[in-house]
């Protein structure tokens, strides 16, 4: 697919007026101006002449559809360069101080246009990523990187130039077998970025980031491999060090998604354990990692190793979930399974969620997934139930709250 590049530099390059060879107006096209006409040179005004416009086609900003003229000079305001994208047109800003935007589409583009771009901040040093499906924040010149080892699926090694498939979990040749891992129907996403199961379904300079962190068994959205997030302890190994859902170490997110992974684990290498949470201690934090809550006084700490494959959990009796890329027991399965919906991470008991989190699933002691204890019903109404803990509550939320499951409607039976 071809990506494009949108920066503030082409905006700012013709400031000056006056028309390029490459942007010369059509012949018989005396009226193809901008909205403003051409940008007019800082301290000057911005007119608006129907001739000698610095676009072939209504615009100063772009040679095919996006219309952006406006001054930088007195009438402008204090200048800055404007525009929705519209069309093929491949530049959006900000209006300067008090100046007018001039947001006119052009080529039938809006600011979700029909081959896309979105209309958008440009700061000094960056613009926008554009692919085939739109325009979105990024560093264009933010290069791809090699995986920092061989990637896994699910626990397995992929051959050379396999990707990993989240909904499959398993490898898969996007060359010479893409129906193998079909890519997730739209979804109508706010931003307008495509569904993914794979990075293998984004363009080169994005890559899939999952919809539920740490979950890599789960699909996701293509983002910009520039923006991403970030990690605010900088290369701290103890915060910013993660496991990526393929199988590699890395010393940071961003290097992740350059590789073109999504973090499994943010705070430890593949292989390595470390405790999160309980008895008032802060989790590694990260911004795609764990969420690092402060533990309640009497809750223990959560073990946790996260994983490329079996080989990374060094306890006896323990497998590595392909959906959470963490070791489990193998004797408790329900560890490593697909979180009930509405859910988080799964989940057999309290332990393994944060401690704002609680168990939640069907019955007593059943797998189940993680999800916040918090609820705003509790005490609105009164409908008694009995807890998977033996306690009467006088409401199902009230039982939510307390971080436990409901075992029957009604209060608990006196022994």
């Amino acid at each position: 697919m071809k990506i494009r590049y949108s920066l503030a530099l082409v905006a700012l390059a013709v400031a000056c007026g006056g028309s390029s060879k490459t942007d010369s107006p059509v012949p018989g096209d005396d009226d193809a101006s901008g909205a403003s006409g051409t940008a007019g040179s800082k301290g000057a005004t911005g007119g608006s002449s129907n001739k000698g416009g610095t676009s072939s086609k209504g615009g100063a900003t772009s040679s095919q559809g996006g219309t952006a003229g406006a001054s930088l000079g007195a009438s402008g305001g204090g200048g800055g360069v404007s525009g929705a994208i519209g069309g093929s047109g491949d530049v959006a800003g900000i209006p300067g101080g008090g100046g007018d935007a001039g947001t006119v589409p052009g080529g039938g583009g809006s600011s979700f246009g029909a081959s896309g771009g979105v209309a958008g901040s440009i700061g000094p040093n960056w613009g926008e990523v554009c692919s085939d499906d739109g325009c979105f924040p990024g560093d264009p010149t933010v290069p791809p990187l090699e995986p920092s080892g061989p990637i896994h699926c699910a626990g397995k090694e992929c051959a050379t130039g396999e990707a990993c498939c989240a909904t499959s979990g398993k490898c898969f040749d996007p060359d010479a077998d893409a129906g193998a891992c079909p890519r997730p129907p739209d979804d109508g996403d706010q931003q307008g970025r495509r569904a993914c199961a794979s990075s293998a379904h984004c363009d080169p300079l994005f890559y899939c980031e999952l919809d539920y962190n740490q979950l890599c068994g789960s699909v996701g959205h293509c983002q910009p491999i520039s923006n991403c997030g970030f990690c605010a302890g900088g290369d701290d190994p103890s915060t910013c060090r993660l496991c990526g859902c393929d199988g590699n170490t890395y010393p940071n997110v961003q290097t992740a998604c350059q590789a073109g992974t999504a973090v499994a684990y943010q705070g430890a290498g593949c292989g390595e354990t470390v405790q999160e949470g309980g008895g008032g201690t802060a989790g590694a934090a990260g911004s795609a990692g764990s969420s690092g809550s402060s533990g309640s006084p009497n809750s223990p700490p959560r073990v946790i190793t996260p994983c490329g494959t079996n080989d990374d959990c060094k306890r006896d009796g323990e497998l590595c979930c392909g959906i959470t890329n963490r070791c489990y027991p193998k004797d408790d399965a329900g560890q490593c399974g697909e979180p009930p919906e509405g859910t988080r991470f799964p989940c057999t008991s309290n332990a393994q969620c944060q401690d704002y989190e609680y168990c939640a699933g069907e019955g007593c002691g059943t797998a189940g997934g993680c999800k916040a204890r918090q609820s705003d019903q509790c005490g609105v109404v009164f409908t008694p139930v009995c807890g998977c803990d033996g306690v009467s509550y006088t409401s199902p939320d009230c039982a939510t709250q307390s971080g436990t499951r409901v075992k029957s409607d009604g209060q608990c039976l006196e022994k």
